[in-house]
């Protein structure tokens, strides 16, 4: 509200910090307030006598005296006592309301203030001078709080006006709260949002670092494909040389032509399902199933098993109970079984390869893979003889890109994505020790 014309609203400003002085004095001036300026309470009280304001807005905490003293001044001078006060406070505390209002303080504003709420006070405070004057005497309330007791004469308009301000300002505080939990709404909603986008491609990225680590096993995969083959293809080559013998010697009949026919389908049919074994292990599970642990760890060593029998290790299963099944991702558990016996194959042929420059003979490579029960916890372990893991590195192993193969052997990536399939995909746990000439990898389901 402008206060133009010609009696112009005389506003005196309390305020010990020239720069929140200057800045409220600038705003009361553009809207036409005649804005007088004082350091202190002292000043003020004196200010006040001198230029009889309409209005006047104090700081509470200031040098010399504070804003509470000064507003017992003013209120206790028969000639000034009508007019306004407003006391800007932290109201932090119940003693600064009753205390402000044993003062005789009008109104309050909390700071921080709106410029806002501030006109609105001012006008009203200004509009009701009038009709405060002939409010009477202060009602002469006595009021225990804690361990003080305040006298309050302050008229019955002024209790009125505290307790319109505090109630205002609770309200804002209040639309301030609501602004603030929907801002908080909105940003928990887009943090969520986030968070799931994260996640997604997070295990988007785990899924990648799967594949990657079996297309490193790419090699062996192809060797042990290779290594299947070859005695299907060479009964198939076999046979094939048979058909001129047969029709050279007139033993080419129908019985012996079935018989091929059938013994080569047969191999074909080997073969295939081999190359669908290998596909099928590549392709990564879409969810989790109730799966047969030993049958899936039967099928990852049926696959590679010549691969490891070419390398001289021996492949050993012990598995006592027939029935063992978890709840979980396949093809991956497949995946970690692998990870875990090419590391054990690679361990070994590193120490054949120490012992190999000595006199002594290389011991056999043996890894054995095991599955225990106990209760309901179901152990997997795949144990192997060579070498063991050094003290020095065993707690790093599992760190991402860790390895002491060199690059040309080994990526590093192994050992991480069996612990994460295991731990982050499964919820089981995956750990390693050392074991009599070896080391020992522990799945506990």
């Amino acid at each position: 509200m402008l206060n133009e014309g010609k009696d112009r609203a005389k506003i005196l400003i309390v305020e010990d910090s020239s720069t929140q002085a200057a800045l409220l004095k600038r705003m009361l001036e553009h809207y036409y307030y005649d804005v007088t300026v004082a350091d202190n309470g002292l000043n003020g009280s004196i200010m006040a006598k001198k230029i009889v304001p309409s209005l006047i807005i104090s700081d509470v905490n200031m040098p010399v005296m504070d804003g509470y003293e000064m507003c017992k001044i003013i209120k206790g001078n028969e000639a000034l006592q009508s007019i306004p006060i407003i006391l800007l406070t932290e109201l932090s505390n119940p003693d600064d309301i009753i205390y402000g209002l044993e003062c005789g303080a009008d109104n309050f504003i909390i700071k921080p203030y709106s410029e806002r709420s501030l006109l609105s006070r001012i006008d009203y405070l200004l509009a009701t001078s009038r009709i405060r004057k002939s409010d009477g005497a202060g009602v002469g309330i006595e009021l225990s709080l804690g361990n003080k007791t305040y006298l309050i004469n302050s008229e019955k308009r002024q209790i009125l006006n505290l307790l319109v301000s505090t109630y205002e300002k609770t309200l804002e505080q209040n639309r301030e709260l609501k602004e603030k939990e929907q801002e908080l709404t909105t940003l928990n909603a887009i943090l969520e949002q986030r968070i799931a986008e994260e996640t997604k491609s997070g295990m988007q990225k785990e899924q990648l670092l799967i594949q990657q680590s079996k297309m490193a096993e790419m090699g062996g995969m192809i060797n042990a494909i290779a290594h299947q083959w070859r005695q299907p293809l060479n009964v198939i080559s076999s046979m094939a040389q048979d058909l001129d013998e047969a029709y050279e010697y007139g033993e080419l009949n129908r019985d012996y032509l079935v018989n091929v026919k059938d013994t080569i389908l047969s191999q074909v049919d080997f073969m295939s399902k081999t190359v669908d074994d290998f596909c099928g292990f590549l392709r990564p599970s879409k969810e989790k199933i109730i799966f047969d642990i030993k049958r899936s760890i039967e099928e990852i060593v049926s696959m590679f098993s010549p691969y490891f029998v070419k390398s001289g290790i021996t492949l050993n299963l012990d598995f006592i109970y027939e029935d063992v099944s978890a709840l979980g991702y396949p093809n991956e558990f497949k995946q970690v079984i692998l990870n875990l016996i090419n590391n054990a194959r690679d361990a070994i042929l590193i120490r054949h390869a120490k012992e190999a420059t000595q006199t002594e003979l290389p011991v056999e490579g043996i890894i054995n893979i095991g599955i225990t029960k106990e209760y309901e916890k179901i152990k997997v372990t795949v144990t192997d003889n060579g070498g063991g893991i050094p003290e020095a590195i065993i707690g790093q192993i599992f760190e991402p890109y860790f390895t002491t193969k060199g690059s040309n052997k080994g990526t590093g990536v192994g050992l991480y994505m069996s612990k994460t399939i295991i731990e982050n995909n499964m919820g089981w746990k995956l750990r390693a020790a050392n074991a009599e000439g070896g080391a020992q990898f522990v799945i506990e389901i």
